[in-house]
């Protein structure tokens, strides 16, 4: 005989109810696993965030640090010129000839001129290490005629550290009157022991004293030049560096009158170069120019 069952635990059913319970719990565990994934996610994005902002800032930390050391860099190169420029000037106020220069270790080049006479004639130049030419052109036109200048093109080697002096030489002959035609002639000479001195004729027939005469550059100037500097005033592009530019005007007492234009420009091997203290006159004026800093105070012009 079968002994009624005892257990006091209800036999549960399965009900419409019980089924719907179990989805909407299903429904809630999936939700609440995917809000924490998310969040998860969310926060793992965020970290990646914050450490790549942290890397960020090390890096603007780290350049805005280095352009400090630029700077520095920069304010010291700009002094450090301006010494040399000081020193450089002091030489030439102690010498009077060529052989009384030494040799010039800066970067810097410097060239004064002297008037002699009615006339500026007389370059002295004190140059850095590296090899420069000398290019003069002498051009001549005859006053109120439509007939095409002549042109005279010369060129020199030059060699840093050394010191020069270029002159034009139109000394009356002894004996001679003062308005006699004399022999104009170019001469250069070098305190470097292998520089073999120019001396030459520069036209066949022999010339009066000029009636006038005129230069663009400044009597007693004592500009102090890196090598192939551009100008600031952006006018002349031309490579080197503009040391004299004169016109002489002569009246031959049977010839036409007729003017002599002599522009003297150092190139040196090298780029062209931007002082640093007028960086801002090339970078953001009108003819903007890409540069780039290459120490002792100097801006590569790039284009």
């Amino acid at each position: 005989m079968t002994e009624p069952n005892t257990d006091p635990t209800p036999i549960r059913r399965w009900t419409p109810f019980s089924a719907l319970r179990l989805v909407i719990f299903s429904i809630t565990c999936v939700c609440l696993i995917t809000v924490f994934v998310n969040d998860r996610s969310a926060k793992g994005l965020l970290d990646r965030q914050v450490a790549a902002q942290r890397d960020e800032t090390k890096l603007v930390s780290s350049k805005r640090e280095q352009l400090r050391d630029k700077e520095r860099e920069l304010d010291k190169a700009i002094n450090d010129a301006k010494q040399q420029g000081d020193q450089l000037k002091t030489v030439f106020q102690y010498a009077s000839d060529v052989d009384d220069f030494w040799q010039n270790d800066a970067a810097l080049g410097v060239f004064t001129l002297e008037q002699k006479g009615n006339m500026n004639d007389l370059v002295r130049l004190l140059l850095p290490s590296g090899v420069h030419k000398l290019q003069i052109e002498i051009e001549r036109s005859v006053k109120d005629s439509d007939a095409p200048k002549q042109t005279t093109q010369l060129t020199y080697d030059l060699h840093g550290t050394h010191a020069y002096e270029i002159a034009l030489v139109h000394e009356r002959a002894d004996g001679a009157d003062y308005r006699d035609p004399r022999e104009l002639k170019l001469r250069v000479t070098s305190s470097y022991p292998e520089f073999q001195s120019i001396e030459r004729s520069l036209f066949p027939e022999r010339l009066p004293p000029p009636t006038t005469s005129s230069t663009s550059m400044i009597e007693g100037r004592i500009p102090v030049f890196f090598p192939n500097q551009m100008p600031n005033d952006h006018e002349d592009e031309t490579d080197g560096v503009l040391i004299n530019r004169m016109s002489w005007s002569f009246k031959p007492p049977d010839a036409e009158a007729f003017t002599l234009t002599f522009t003297m420009r150092l190139e040196s091997d090298g780029p062209r170069i931007v002082p640093a203290e007028n960086q801002s006159l090339f970078r953001y004026g009108v003819n903007k120019k890409e540069m780039k800093y290459i120490g002792k105070g100097r801006y590569e012009v790039l284009q």
